[in-house]
């Protein structure tokens, strides 16, 4: 559950709700340019300067160091003091220049910042969004541009900001690299800071743009299938950008349009706004960061009539919007669902691995990059390393590997709200929230699953056979470089041997193997192996007094490798089946509420008698928010 005010939560149980909002901010942005991106060369910068922070999707820090330059040593908790130089608690703080400005905000000729970004690949952008130093108000007066392609400058623009977050105007077609030099600032003595470079821009819609938005979220608590965690979202096809007006922003026959820079991975963030007509507590305050509450003032704070904003989840767009005259759709799903790519890198492990190596092995292949400092974008269970396997990991996608993992070491897999991809145990502290009759807008509709006799797990074992054999044999043709991708039976003991070309890279695994050939020719890859065999012992959990009409549960999943283990997980899955009760209803719709949370629900025998866990929570806003959820009751009254 997403922490909320005391105010908040006394104001969605009111009778009549207050106003609720939604805040959609869209990157339109080319996502690949960062990860292709070589680590920037930068002028001298500061012992705290990161310039390679600066180009991550939340790049800007959430508090600033303060220094003794003037203005920056400010008392109202937006910044830190930085640590001793060489400091492991250094924060990401972006590139700061080493040198001052002068009096007149010019820098000396040799003293002037600049940043070089090369990148691998071609890249086309509708524009360049930086953000200085916002929270002391300071940014450059003066910045030069130049893009290339192919080491031959093509376009050149001369800029002045005129904020400190600034957006630049021109789009720059097909360039591999770009350079920016930052000659003045607006103020004297100050140091250049860049805290972030998006290529592209933000675009932001709130409740005049946004005609509806559904956002789904369901997350099986014994990781039986994956998790839906998706948000679509339908907005007035209007010119937002230059303050002119206009329509068909986003129509693809629009040639002044941005159809062309949309694609798929343009992140998205979802924000839920509550009109709070009473003032904040001290102690609501003190549990916001500045940030939060600088959005609104400060009388606004203490009389009324603020806004206190849940965070909806970080998503992706899949693809480019449907437009129909003046509505564009668009279609987002979080980070876990987009893990589509294949793993095929599993080996036969007779000793034993973890599964928080295995997890680990799999998210690190997924290329999922960071987005917020240099922390990966997952965040794993401690307590996976206790969980052992023989097998090799099958192949399969990421998050169906992922799905198997949780469920092999009785966890929930899901995407958490600020956007880092979880493995863990299901959370068992029980939240005071309440729904009743009064927020429900109609009685839950109550079903029951059926009886249960026993739940059943095998546990397998993996042996390669006594002699090697042929998985793979193929004749290629090599001019020059071939690169191979193969995949045979999983094996043992793999070996690759190759006539007529010669290895120039080799990677085997248990079921696939990646080589590199140069040479002319005729090559001939023979791949052999122990072809493994599997067999399984089948382990029962049966049920206690079970009824001689319920059914038997049988389990599958091929990382379970030892007896103990097997009864470990069909004892979980025993224990969720027996809770029979699912009630499904429509309600106001509650944002902060997340599937696993652990709430009080009424129903018309039990008023607040038992918890209910949340299963699947769906929220709709068309002008205001309403919500669909499913959850199970946590007591088995029989």
């Amino acid at each position: 559950m997403q922490k909320t005010s005391s105010l908040y939560q006394a104001a969605v149980q009111e009778q009549i709700a207050p106003q609720g909002y939604i805040r959609i901010t869209f990157g339109l942005t080319d996502t690949d340019a960062a990860a292709t991106c070589a680590p920037p060369e930068t002028a001298p910068g500061t012992f705290y300067s990161r310039p390679d922070t600066m180009l991550l999707e939340d790049g800007t820090p959430r508090a600033t160091y303060a220094t003794f330059e003037p203005g920056r040593m400010r008392a109202d908790g937006s910044q830190l003091i930085p640590p001793k130089p060489g400091s492991a608690d250094l924060r990401p703080e972006g590139f700061v220049s080493a040198a001052l400005c002068g009096a007149d905000g010019a820098f000396a000729a040799a003293d002037v910042p600049g940043i070089v970004l090369t990148f691998s690949k071609i890249h086309t952008v509708p524009g360049l969004t930086f953000t200085f130093d916002p929270t002391c108000g300071d940014w450059p007066e003066e910045m030069h541009l130049t893009a290339s392609r192919e080491d031959a400058v093509f376009f050149t623009a001369d800029y002045t900001p005129d904020a400190a977050v600034y957006t630049t105007p021109d789009a720059i077609e097909r360039f591999d690299a770009l350079a920016f030099t930052f000659p003045r600032m607006t103020r004297p003595y100050r140091r250049m800071r860049l805290q972030q470079l998006m290529f592209g821009f933000g675009l932001v819609f709130d409740n005049r743009l946004v005609e509806k938005a559904v956002h789904k979220l369901d997350v099986d608590p014994i990781s039986r299938r994956l998790p839906t965690n998706t948000f679509d979202f339908t907005i007035v096809n209007i010119n937002t950008l230059t303050g002119t007006g206009g329509q068909y922003l986003y129509d693809p026959d629009n040639a002044s349009g941005i159809y062309k820079y949309i694609s798929e991975q343009n992140p998205v963030k979802v924000e839920y706004g509550q009109y709070l007509a009473s003032g904040m507590t001290w102690k609501d305050v003190a549990a916001n960061t500045w940030a939060e509450l600088e959005l609104n003032g400060w009388r606004e704070v203490y009389e009324g009539g603020v806004t206190e904003w849940v965070p909806g989840g970080r998503y992706y767009l899949t693809g480019q919007p449907t437009v129909d005259g003046l509505s564009a759709s668009f279609k987002a799903q979080d980070a876990l669902s987009g893990l589509d790519g294949t793993y095929y890198k599993g080996v036969y492990a007779p000793a034993g691995r973890s599964l928080y190596q295995l997890a680990l092995e799999v998210l690190e292949d997924s290329g999922l990059a960071p987005f917020s400092g240099t922390a990966p974008p997952w965040k794993l269970w401690g307590g996976l390393v206790d969980f052992m396997t023989t097998a090799p990991l099958p192949v399969k996608k990421h998050k169906e590997l992922l799905q198997l993992i949780a469920h092999a070491a009785c966890c929930v897999l899901y995407t958490d709200r600020e956007g880092y991809i979880r493995i863990e145990p299901a959370n068992d502290v029980q939240d005071n929230f309440k729904l009743d009759f009064h927020t429900m807008l109609a009685r839950p509709k109550v079903s029951q699953i059926p009886t249960l006799w026993a739940v059943e797990c095998p546990a397998y074992t993996y042996a390669p056979e006594a002699e090697a054999s042929e998985l793979h044999k193929e004749s290629y043709a090599v001019n020059g470089t071939l690169e191979l991708h193969l995949t045979f039976s999983q094996a043992a003991d793999v070996t690759v041997d190759v006539t007529g070309a010669t290895v120039a890279a080799k990677a085997v695994f248990a079921a696939a193997a990646d080589l590199t050939l140069t040479g002319s020719g005729e090559a001939v890859v023979t791949v052999t192996g122990r072809k493994l065999e599997n067999s399984a012992r089948t382990v029962t959990a049966p049920v206690e007094s079970p009824d001689e009409n319920g059914s038997v549960e049988a389990l599958d999943n091929p990382l379970v490798t030892d007896a103990v283990h097997a009864l470990a997980v069909a004892e979980w899955v025993r224990d969720w089946l027996l809770l029979r009760n699912t009630y499904e209803f429509e309600y106001r719709g509650s944002p902060e509420l997340d599937p696993g949370d652990l709430i009080w629900l009424e129903s018309q025998f039990a008023p607040f008698a038992a918890p209910a866990r949340v299963l699947k929570n769906e929220l709709t806003f068309s002008g205001g928010l309403k919500g669909k959820m499913i959850a199970k009751r946590m007591v088995d009254e029989e």
